[in-house]
């Protein structure tokens, strides 16, 4: 009883453990969203309203199957969709997001680099499973450049597209600072509508077949369909909850609402491998590293520059070299490799320029 217990428990922290580690992860991505870019958000969540009189809809539900019945004559295969439409019912939500084109990227070391790229480009993604209207811009809300904002609306320009590359202007370049991680990056924006869709199915054998309109079913898969996501006979509106991707566009229609942006990461250089004297480490990034001089050292020619890096912590266990402080020196072993320290030319070969 005991042990049925004590695993119970432990099942019960695993699960509270995976939440809150769920949490802060969702937490984290929160905090690196720079602040123009939640503005942006928001302003986008608050410019648009559905038009509907030409709402929104796309296809989903779609499958293709064996021709039956009489059609045998006419297809060998019949495609079935469902076009879901938002339906005017209380106040649909608006999520606005941003896909990420990585356009170049560089890993520098201790010199500066440059990046460059030839083209800019924009990737836009609509519904995964479907057809989806895109979003133009009227001059009513917000952009980099000005405002815009409007309706959303049924309309034909993407509706063949599940992602489509743009390419928005001719080269960018950047100098790459030493020790860093560089990417030249392209944000284009999507907004999202949650709500209630209303299904109706369409069927094509060689031909649109209007399955609701039918007065008999030439096969007893044409009924089964019908059955399942036509208007009901009695009157009520079939209704479930969806919602539609959509790309952000400029007032021209055509070009969509994206941003270019540099991003720098700072690299934290980590200790792989310590002499056994513990007065040189090799580091992650391939150069060398003199804890006791606060020095970094090109392998390739043993030039020491300076280098003030924020360090990875080191891991219990490793050996922790000599420091000079102010009044003393201050030496902890932890379980080191060696405690006879070696000769100095097996920490670091000599530099015969020096």
């Amino acid at each position: 009883m005991a042990i049925r217990f004590l695993l119970l428990l432990l099942c019960c922290l695993a699960s509270a453990a995976r939440t809150i580690g769920r949490k802060a992860v969702l937490a984290n991505k929160a905090e690196k969203i720079p602040e123009h870019l939640l503005e942006t958000q928001k302003r986008i969540e608050e410019a648009y309203t559905v038009d509907f009189n030409h709402p929104p809809y796309y296809i989903g539900n779609t499958t293709t199957r064996e021709s039956c019945g009489w059609d045998r004559i006419k297809c060998f295969y019949v495609y079935y969709g469902v076009r879901h439409t938002l339906y005017p019912m209380g106040d649909p939500m608006y999520k606005a997001w941003y896909t990420t084109n990585i356009e170049a990227v560089t890993t520098t070391g201790a010199l500066d680099a440059d990046l460059s790229v030839d083209e800019i480009h924009s990737h836009m993604q609509a519904v995964t499973d479907g057809w989806s209207a895109s979003i133009t811009a009227n001059g009513q809300g917000f952009t980099p450049v000005g405002f815009f904002g409007g309706s959303i609306a049924y309309g034909e320009e993407h509706s063949n597209t599940k992602m489509r590359t743009v390419t928005l202007q001719q080269g960018k370049n950047h100098r790459c600072p030493k020790f860093h991680r560089c990417q030249i990056q392209t944000l284009t924006w999507h907004l999202t509508i949650e709500g209630m869709c209303t299904p109706y199915p369409t069927i094509n054998c060689a031909g649109q077949i209007q399955v609701c309109d039918l007065w008999s079913y030439t096969c007893d898969a044409y009924e089964k369909f019908a059955n399942e996501w036509c208007p009901r006979k009695d009157g009520v509106v079939r209704l479930a909850p969806c919602s539609l991707n959509m790309p952000v566009m400029l007032p021209d229609g055509k070009t969509p609402f994206s941003e270019t942006r540099i991003v720098e990461t700072p690299l934290r250089p980590r200790v792989v491998y310590w002499t056994p004297s513990c007065k040189v480490a090799t580091l992650n990034n391939g150069f060398l590293w003199s804890p006791v001089d606060k020095l970094f050292i090109d392998p390739t020619d043993y030039k020491e520059f300076q280098y003030p890096p924020e360090m990875e912590p080191i891991s219990k266990g490793e050996c922790v070299p000599k420091i000079k402080t102010k009044t003393e020196h201050k030496t902890v072993e932890a379980e080191g490799p060696s405690e006879d320290p070696p000769a100095q030319d097996e920490d670091l070969p000599a530099n015969d320029s020096a």
